[in-house]
């Protein structure tokens, strides 16, 4: 058996600066929660642990969190809804006209949060039903999000053979008898799966 070798130098520096990394991300978290469940905050943990800021603080919140829970899930859908078939029939159509519509598409990500949102308002600000609602902000939220989106289940779409159904449904129809739903399955769901 062969002893073991030592790591390389950028093996350990690169351990070395996630650690940092990691540190430096987890113990804001960490005192914020510690600061948020003590008793009194100057004294740490030796004064005790209470609820009571975490019950006044929802008992404030409560309504705007549960609106940004709600923005954020409305959002997921919409994008979802939107740019799943969207992204598929780019990549299916394929061509010089996907291409500038993919374009269009990723427009509001080259223009600041803040030109988009005064834009927003100034093209819908005379509705003010819909500038006064929560489906103005998801709609803002849609609009920044379906870009990146759509990029990453075109580019996921992208790695398909496409031709692969087509040849099972030949296949099939050649032998008679073949189940085609079987052929198509065992092509198709090998294509759409992730790498190995």
């Amino acid at each position: 058996m062969r002893p073991r070798s030592r790591p390389r130098w950028t093996t350990v520096a690169g351990a070395l600066v996630t650690a940092a990394l990691v540190v430096f991300l987890v113990l804001p978290v960490v005192l914020s929660v510690i600061a948020g469940l003590s008793v009194n905050y100057s004294r740490g943990l030796s004064a005790g642990l209470t609820l009571d800021w975490v019950r006044e603080v929802w008992a404030l919140y409560s309504d705007t969190m549960v609106r940004s829970l709600f923005v954020a899930g409305a959002t997921l859908v919409a994008t979802l809804l939107i740019g799943t078939p969207a992204s598929y029939a780019l990549v299916r159509r394929g061509g010089r006209m996907a291409r500038i519509v993919e374009e269009i598409v990723t427009l509001p990500v080259a223009i600041p949060g803040l030109a988009l949102a005064l834009g927003l308002i100034f093209a819908y600000g005379g509705y003010g039903f819909f500038r006064q609602s929560t489906a103005f902000i998801v709609v803002g939220h849609v609009l920044f999000t379906l870009p990146f989106m759509m990029r990453a289940v075109t580019a996921m779409l992208e790695t398909i053979d496409w031709r692969t159904p087509t040849r099972a449904r030949r296949a099939s129809a050649r032998r008679p008898g073949a189940a085609s739903s079987m052929s198509s399955c065992r092509t198709s769901g090998p294509a759409s799966s992730p790498a190995r």
